[in-house]
Parts: structure tokens; C-alpha cells; sequence
């Protein structure tokens, strides 16, 4: 790697380089501490929001499934009034539909978490 010395001339033209080079210091500073806080406001929006409302909705759905079950073993082993075996189709439906609506709560406190881990991850790669 060769060393060239710089040749100025003009004191001025100097004075002018440095003088905009502290103002793009600045600048560049203002913008860091803005993605900074960016940052950090993202953080604490998916752990107290998005983290509690979908812990919440597991709790949630988790009842729901609870009661959904319930409803079908009673439907299962309460015979009808004519002594036939009464459908359960509809109690069934609404358990799977239960299910699918639990697994995506909780693929969405996974989803949460992930993203939560990322961010502090790529928020030391930055700093």
C-alpha cells in the first residue's frame, strides 16, 4: 500500500472539509441514535404487547379447547332419547377448529420470542 502525502494548498479549502465533516458527524450520530431507538421501541413493543397478547390468547384457547373436548365426551356418552348413538360431527368440527386456532397462538408466542432473540442479536451485531 503506497502513502501519498495530501497536497494542500489552501488552508481555507482545509478549514471548509473539516468544518462540513463535523456536520456530517453530527448527522450521521442523529441517525444512529434514532435507529437506536427504533430499535428499542421495537423491542418492547413484541415483549410487552405482542408477547402478552399472545401468551393471553394461548391461556385463552386453551380454555376453549378445555371446554370443546368437554362438550364432546358429554355428547359421546349421553345417549339419545330414542337410545341411538347421537352425532358428534358438530362437537368434532368445533374441537378441530379449536386446535388450529391454539396451535397458531402458540406458534405465534414461538414466532414472538424468535423475533424478540433476532433483534438483541442483531442490535449487538450493530452496536
Amino acid at each position: 500500500m503506497s502513502r501519498e502525502a495530501a497536497n494542500i494548498t489552501s488552508f481555507l479549502a482545509l478549514e471548509k472539509f473539516r468544518a462540513q465533516l463535523i456536520e456530517y458527524h453530527e448527522l450521521v450520530k442523529a441517525a444512529l441514535s434514532e435507529a437506536d431507538s427504533h430499535v428499542d421501541r421495537i423491542h418492547v413493543w413484541l415483549q410487552t404487547e405482542q408477547l402478552s397478547r399472545w401468551e393471553t390468547q394461548v391461556r385463552k384457547r386453551q380454555e376453549e379447547v378445555a371446554i370443546c373436548k368437554s362438550a364432546l365426551f358429554r355428547k359421546e356418552n349421553t345417549p339419545a332419547v330414542d337410545g341411538s348413538k347421537p352425532s358428534v360431527v358438530d362437537e368434532k368440527k368445533l374441537l378441530k377448529k379449536a386446535n388450529r386456532r391454539l396451535e397458531e397462538a402458540q406458534h405465534r408466542v414461538t414466532a414472538v420470542k424468535y423475533w424478540m432473540n433476532q433483534l438483541v442479536r442483531e442490535k449487538i451485531s450493530y452496536k
